[in-house]
């Protein structure tokens, strides 16, 4: 054998060797091994989380029944929103949605929020949605929160930003 060959296997061997005495030793504090570890979620009152700042997301939701698009244009059984609404203390809203037909974002406009637990239900026009108004249950990870429908099929995935950086 060559000699590269030789410390080739020799540095395997050593290190198969070594491995069991660091199988049982724990990584260093704060550490955990060099492997990510997930976001923590926020168990206290989201309302508080929520007030007074703007989030961004997109939920999809489906409906009971397709809905006709244009004769001859086919169904839909589902619908998207993506939108930025700055949360007021007093449960006012100001949002702007996402208009996929013009490729901008609408004009600011007023909206409801509330929270009860986990549950946020936003109302406004929600002209994808058939509906005006719309609630999940959510989970935060701050500065991210996710969450599913309630009474309906949806998922709902953003971002919390503090304050009001667009100016809405």
């Amino acid at each position: 054998m060559s000699k590269p060959t030789m410390l080739s296997l020799y540095a395997l061997a050593v290190g198969l060797l070594a491995m069991p005495a660091f199988a049982d030793s724990a990584p260093p504090a704060g550490a955990h091994g060099g492997v990510p570890q997930p976001k923590q979620e926020i168990r206290h009152d989201y309302a508080d989380l929520l007030r007074g700042n703007t989030i961004s997301f997109r939920a999809d939701i489906s409906y009971p029944q397709p809905v006709v698009l244009q004769p001859g244009q086919g169904a839909r059984s589902t619908g998207s929103v993506l939108a930025i609404l700055y949360l007021a203390a007093d449960g006012s809203a100001k949002l702007k949605r996402w208009n996929a037909v013009n490729g901008v974002y609408d004009a600011v406009k007023p909206a409801r929020w509330n929270i009860e637990a986990d549950t946020l239900c936003l109302q406004a026009d929600w002209p994808n949605l058939k509906a005006d108004r719309f609630c999940m249950s959510i989970r935060v990870y701050p500065p991210v929160f996710a969450g599913h429908g309630v009474g309906v099929n949806a998922l709902i995935k953003g971002d919390i930003r503090p304050g009001n950086p667009d100016g809405l």
